[in-house]
């Protein structure tokens, strides 16, 4: 595959995560709908026994945090790092990743410290319409699919 064709195929899938997000608003959310969206990556992780780390904030406000049976330290760590860049950007960590591919420079032109911030799937803004209200995501899997798990979550839940 030349040059040309992986650029257009990460552009390709931006694109397909942008739209996707404009799906994944919500009417309304707050404490309760943050505890519902926990309990239900939380059994989904379970019925599927995914290694993963859960969270879930309003705001600057962890509301939920689980962390499933193979899952380490090492994941709660990253996940913070997700939700960092993803307060940064608004956008996916996913959509951060295929981006930092786009533009290997993309962190240190912003200056940004990769102790901070992570560039990996699995971290969504949650939105009431188009105004980001807080950050959902997993870590423990592989990046699309941590991305996916928790976009399905959110799929269920949103308007």
């Amino acid at each position: 595959m030349d040059g040309d064709s992986v650029t257009g195929d990460i552009v390709q899938q931006i694109a397909a995560l942008q739209a996707q997000a404009g799906t994944l608003a919500f009417d309304r959310f707050g404490h309760e709908e943050a505890l519902q969206l926990g309990q239900i990556l939380l059994q989904l992780s379970q019925a599927r026994r995914h290694p993963v780390m859960i969270g879930i904030d309003l705001g600057p406000q962890a509301v939920f945090r689980a962390a499933l049976p193979g899952s380490t330290p090492d994941n709660q760590s990253w996940l913070e790092r997700k939700f960092a860049a993803v307060r940064r950007f608004y956008v996916s960590s996913l959509e951060l990743e295929l981006q930092q591919q786009l533009e290997p420079d993309f962190a240190a032109l912003r200056g940004l410290d990769i102790a901070r911030y992570a560039f990996a799937g699995g971290a969504l803004p949650l939105r009431i319409g188009p105004t980001v209200v807080g950050v959902a995501g997993v870590s423990g899997l592989r990046s699309a699919d941590d991305h996916a798990l928790v976009a399905e979550a959110i799929g269920l839940m949103a308007r």
